[in-house]
């Protein structure tokens, strides 16, 4: 079950997805990386081939 806490990271996540869509950057993939509660790193892909 996701609870309110991982929803979070997930929109984040989608979120980044979508901004590199927009920009041309790269395919739809998204990351957020959490340790302890915390996001200590966020990112599209750059691959555009």
């Amino acid at each position: 079950m996701i609870n309110a806490k991982h929803k979070k990271y997930l929109l984040l996540a989608f979120t980044k997805t979508f901004e590199g869509m927009r920009n041309n950057k790269g395919g739809p993939f998204g990351a957020v990386v959490v340790k302890d509660g915390t996001i200590i790193g966020n990112r599209y892909n750059s691959l555009t081939s």
